[in-house]
């Protein structure tokens, strides 16, 4: 295997539970094609089932020649465990390099890589370069020499792997550091070749992601890879204001059929059931208003989250909000009347279940009486005057809308005030201002919520949306 060197930064692991005791995760297994043992390893290796997917088909694609691509995801610590989620695979396409006896990977593909991992980072900054993976036809799962001297010479950190995979005799395995690189390059210090284990996600961040791209080439061997302007005709999802690079994607039939699997030591799949037992309430099963076609949304760019402000990534609901483009216009109209304007949010916890994927789904608000909402008190105390009366009475109220120019309430006031309001993690508030059109500024909006979980400020949202209602179809 022939590789060009390439610089990166050094990385700490993320603070990410063990996916075994994560219910984020389910369905965690070993895969057919992995043989080996499972054991206690410096590095446990997790892989999205639909990677172990897309690795085999392209693996499958040439008997003849070594073919490969590069591992993406997340090098996570819990307590004294390091482990790596393998949520995407980027395939180098043959036209770039073909041989029996090695692969290389090219300028072109790092080129096509770099692309790629700065759509994903723009949602998920916390993924970087895993290792890569490579073909052996028919001559087994081993480092040879140049595989040994490649890594040694561009995998220098330890979360860096390879993982080998042979499409005749359908076995695979991965080798790592089992000690941190030597300057002397001692062969010991790579692992054997190690077991990991393939799983499922009710998490986006975990899941594979899509991307758009240009190059014919590597289109043809990534199918989550879109050309720019494209409809995702499997999803039937619009050009709709987000582009594919944001979505996660979804299941679809596997190739390699999952029979007599090892399973993990200590593991029970965790249900639905269970997984609603978190503190949130059960969710309505809808599809993503993204992905239907009934819906127009378009995309607001929140300032104030384009990043997590935290490094845990072990939440899994809501990054995605979903607001009434019609409500938007109306709050100009009610603004302009008192100069503020409280609201309680109606809606629902969505669920997607094949994109398996959370999402909160604002349909409507009932505003406070005037007379409160003209009251001298600051808006905290509003709140929490005003709400238990409409949560009492609207089962579905999910959250609060505050509207005001005054700047001398502070984000804490406000979640103080939430916490107290609402146990559940999807419920949400809203503090807007307005601009100089007299328009709620939704761009600089400050989301308030509570991780009942963690017990401390839910700062993961990725995506505000405002949606026009559904098209009404009579029959």
């Amino acid at each position: 295997m022939k590789i060009r060197i390439i610089s990166e930064k050094k990385f700490e692991p993320v603070s990410i539970k063990y996916p075994v005791q994560n219910p984020d995760f389910f369905d965690i297994q070993q895969p057919p094609t992995n043989t080996a043992k499972p054991r206690s390893q410096r590095l446990q290796i997790f892989m999205h089932k639909k990677v172990h997917e897309l690795i085999w088909q392209h693996a499958g694609t040439d008997n003849s020649n070594e073919v490969g691509g590069a591992l993406l995801g997340y090098y996570a610590q819990h307590n004294e465990q390091q482990f790596l989620l393998i949520t995407d695979v980027l395939n180098q396409p043959t036209q770039y390099f073909a041989s029996q006896l090695m692969i290389k990977f090219t300028t072109t593909f790092y080129t096509d890589l770099e692309n790629f991992l700065q759509q994903v980072n723009a949602i998920y900054p916390q993924v970087i370069r895993l290792g890569l993976y490579h073909t052996h036809p028919n001559y087994g799962i081993f480092m040879s020499k140049t595989d040994i001297a490649d890594f040694k010479r561009t995998h220098r950190e330890l979360h860096h792997i390879v993982l080998i995979a042979d499409p005749i005799q359908l076995e695979d395995g991965v080798f790592y550091w089992e000690t941190p690189p030597a300057q002397s390059g001692a062969e010991q210090e790579i692992s054997a070749a190690a077991g990991y284990f393939i799983y499922d996600t009710h998490n986006p961040a975990f899941a594979p992601h899509t991307a758009v791209c240009d190059n014919k080439p590597l289109l043809t061997c990534n199918p989550l890879l879109f050309e720019p302007n494209s409809q995702n005709k499997q999803t039937g999802q619009e050009s709709s204001g987000i582009p594919p690079a944001l979505n996660p994607v979804g299941q679809e039939k596997t190739v390699i059929a999952y029979q007599n699997i090892t399973s993990l030591p200590h593991h029970n799949p965790l249900s639905m059931a269970g997984f609603n037992s978190r503190p949130v309430k059960e969710p309505t099963t809808m599809t993503c208003p993204l992905y239907n076609i009934r819906y127009a949304c378009s995309s607001v760019p929140l300032k104030q989250y384009v990043a997590a402000l935290s490094g845990n990534m072990q939440h899994s609901y809501p990054y995605h909000i979903f607001f009434p483009q019609e409500v938007k216009q109306q709050l100009a109209g009610w603004v302009s009347k008192t100069g503020i304007y409280v609201a309680a949010l109606h809606g629902v916890l969505g669920y997607d279940t094949l994109k398996q994927m959370y999402f909160l789904y604002i349909s409507g608000v009932t505003g406070l009486p005037e007379a409160t909402t003209n009251s001298t008190h600051d808006m905290p105390s509003l709140l929490a005057g005003a709400l238990p009366g409409i949560i009492l009475n609207y089962p579905d109220v999910v959250g609060w809308l505050v509207v005001n120019n005054k700047s001398n309430v502070l984000p804490y006031q406000y979640f103080d005030v939430h916490k107290l309001l609402f146990t559940q993690n999807h419920c949400l508030g809203i503090v807007l201002k307005t601009g100089s059109n007299n328009l709620p500024d939704f761009e600089n909006a400050t989301l308030v919520a509570y991780d009942a979980e963690a017990q401390k400020p839910y700062n993961f949202y990725r995506h505000f949306f405002l949606y026009r209602q559904p098209f009404i179809t009579t029959s």
